[in-house]
């Protein structure tokens, strides 16, 4: 019998994986402390295909459905609206869905957890500012905001029968998931989810700074210009969802430069602080009032 907790480790991912799925959002945060969140989701016909011989409610193809966006936008937090929703269906089988929401005031902002590699997948987050009006490491710049993700909720519940299970650590379990490595590999490789925020910034050419918070292509090249997902010992521990794995880091990182490929953020690798100019309306509440020393407009 396949030993139910290699089952447990390997559903949630061959749920994701199963065909080609791919995810966008993009989180536009504005001057007046506003954001637009922009979300594209692309359905294969083979994942729908495999959808409908599943035994499981709701099917993939309501999950992007008008009511479903609708109960989805009570969740986003306070004040979230639809703005649009288009879904369009390929020749080849497959539908895109494509909705903006927008929400008066982007602390009020709730999102599921984009790192993998820290804390339990699943927990809803927010966004957090922190003025900086000193500075206290290298990292600080006076009249800056820190922005980090911090939890608002507590996680739901595991579905039944999914068990948060520890990585494989027998022999035999370790075999079977090197023994099933090509099929994930081949399962992910056409897949590509990717979620940033970008924010107002005039020291950027274009105006605007970008953060990706997750990203993850079939076709990623590691930091070495391999391939990510032909790598036998990273594919191990992505079966194992452990993403906080050193190998991992090692793959995505090229020491100190810039990383390639996959972001996966975690505890080793800035999920804990972005440093952003304010916004106008970030500025009025953060620093307003306070002397120039601090960041603010009046004079010390």
């Amino acid at each position: 019998m396949f030993p139910r907790r290699i089952l447990s480790m390997l559903l949630p991912a061959a749920l994701l994986a199963a065909g080609c799925l791919q995810v966008e959002i993009s989180i536009k945060m504005h001057q007046d402390g506003s954001a637009t969140i922009d979300e594209r989701v692309h359905l294969s016909r083979e994942l729908l295909e495999l959808d409908r011989r599943l035994d499981r409610e709701p099917k993939a193809e309501e999950l992007v459905g008008r009511a479903n966006i609708d109960r989805r936008a009570e969740q986003m937090g306070e004040g979230v609206v639809v703005e649009s929703h288009d879904i369009e269906r390929g020749e080849d089988g497959s539908i895109e869905a494509r909705t903006v929401y927008r929400i008066p005031d982007i602390e009020d902002l709730r999102l599921v957890n984009p790192y993998l590699a820290h804390d339990r997948v699943g927990r809803v987050m927010r966004i957090r500012f922190s003025p900086m009006y000193e500075r206290r490491s290298g990292w600080h710049r006076v009249g800056h905001l820190a922005m980090s993700l911090v939890t608002a909720e507590e996680a739901p519940p595991l579905p039944e029968g999914i068990e948060e299970a520890p990585p494989a650590s027998t022999p035999a379990e370790l075999q079977t998931l090197r023994d099933l490595r090509p099929v994930f590999a081949d399962l992910l490789s056409d897949s590509e989810v990717t979620i940033r925020i970008t924010y107002p910034d005039d020291s950027e050419h274009d105006g605007t700074g970008t953060i990706v918070l997750f990203s993850f292509k079939g076709d990623d090249l590691d930091a070495h210009g391999r391939h990510f997902l032909e790598n036998e010992e990273v594919m191990l521990r992505i079966m194992q969802l452990d993403f906080e794995a050193g190998i991992i880091r090692n793959h995505i990182h090229g020491g100190r430069r810039r990383p390639t490929g996959p972001t996966f953020r975690g505890r080793w690798y800035a999920s804990g602080r972005f440093v952003i100019p304010p916004t106008e309306h970030l500025f009025d509440k953060y620093f307003k009032g306070r002397p120039r020393s601090q960041g603010g407009d009046r004079p010390d």
